[in-house]
């Protein structure tokens, strides 16, 4: 659509930091006020909305567009949200190996195994791992400590938290993001050892590599997400 507004502001009150387009509030999708939880979040929300020229281009919008997911829908299905996180846990990249050749299990163990001490070490999430396509039954008490770390988000973490899950297919290096166990860009490096490994050897699609591009872009996006919500409270009972 065409840009309909001169004006981009952020106003604060009861209701959070709310995105304000010529002194009108943004409403989400579904007709809900675009509200932030802190007002470093809304400004670069409001600085999407900013940065549109003659039109209005949503893909353009990550933030806008997370924080809409987190209002219209995972404030809503909160268990729904935390249930597919928990499915990717239970079948975590990180716990499924090559068994060959010896340099693609070196480079998964490289890319991974600090990623699974800090989870076992910081966290206290012990996940086992398999090589080949035998699936693993994960310990129950590390899927329960997992599921209760989860409910004590807010929507708008967990928004971010499901989406750099789903992009990367593993919640260990979601957390990780979350933590700041390393840059975005390098835990995304991590994500795509196997997929850099085949494109080593194979070559890369060009069509597959624009995709791979466009996700690359929404896991850092969910990364800017995350770092502009570090001034709010994790469960978001309070402004």
């Amino acid at each position: 659509m065409k840009r309909f507004y001169q004006q981009v502001g952020v106003t604060s009150g009861d209701q959070g930091h709310q995105v304000r387009l010529d002194g009108k509030p943004v409403k989400t999708p579904a007709r809900a006020a675009l509200a932030l939880p802190n007002e470093a979040l809304a400004r670069a929300v409001a600085g999407e909305w900013r940065a549109q020229k003659k039109t209005v281009k949503p893909e353009a919008m990550p933030l806008t567009r997370l924080a809409n997911t987190a209002i219209d829908r995972t404030a809503l299905h909160k268990g729904m949200v935390i249930g597919e996180i928990m499915n990717f846990a239970r079948h975590d990249l990180l716990c499924y190996r090559a068994g060959g050749p010896e340099e693609l299990i070196r480079i998964e163990s490289e890319a991974w195994d600090p990623y699974l001490a800090w989870a076992r070490e910081s966290l206290g999430l012990a996940f086992k791992v398999t090589t080949g396509v035998e699936t693993i039954k994960q310990d129950q008490q590390t899927l329960a400590k997992l599921e209760a770390l989860l409910s004590l988000l807010d929507p708008y973490r967990l928004t971010a938290l499901h989406t750099a899950t789903t992009l990367s297919g593993s919640a260990i290096l979601a957390l990780a993001l979350w933590q700041g166990r390393g840059t975005p860009a390098e835990i995304w490096k991590a994500a795509q050892a196997d997929e850099d490994y085949q494109t080593g050897k194979w070559g890369a699609d060009r069509e597959h590599q624009k995709t791979l591009g466009a996700r690359r872009d929404l896991w850092l996006a969910a990364g800017r997400f995350l770092a502009a919500l570090k001034s709010a409270p994790p469960s978001g009972k309070s402004k």
